[in-house]
């Protein structure tokens, strides 16, 4: 066997991988800080200050970012809705239809990631 095909998918290339959900959805419980920025349109200056928020939402991508949303409602508007589409990571495109489905049912995850 090769070595190649002993790797675990999130080794290999992105090339060789399939297509993963776009986003995944984590349910923030409990408080927490959080730092915020503010833009001053009169002093033209970005000032940062740390709030305390009460749960919600975080929306993890596949490289590694994600923000924060508040509530059900905001994470819905922002297009975070029920169907998440599957891309291929060397691209960051949906998958074509003809080779396999694009979306997939969005799941919400307990706890904090």
């Amino acid at each position: 066997m090769a070595t190649a095909d002993k790797r675990r998918v999130f080794d290999a290339p992105l090339a060789e991988q399939g297509p993963v959900p776009a986003y995944k959805v984590v349910e923030l419980d409990g408080s927490f800080e959080k730092e915020v920025a503010r833009f001053d349109e009169k002093s033209r200056t970005i000032s940062r200050e740390t709030v305390v928020v009460e749960g919600g939402y975080m929306v993890v991508f596949p490289r590694g970012h994600s923000i924060y949303v508040q509530t059900l409602e905001q994470l819905e508007e922002k297009g975070f809705g029920e169907v998440v589409p599957l891309i291929r990571m060397n691209f960051e495109a949906e998958v074509n239809k003809e080779h396999a489905p694009s979306t997939t049912k969005r799941v919400i995850t307990k706890g904090q990631e």
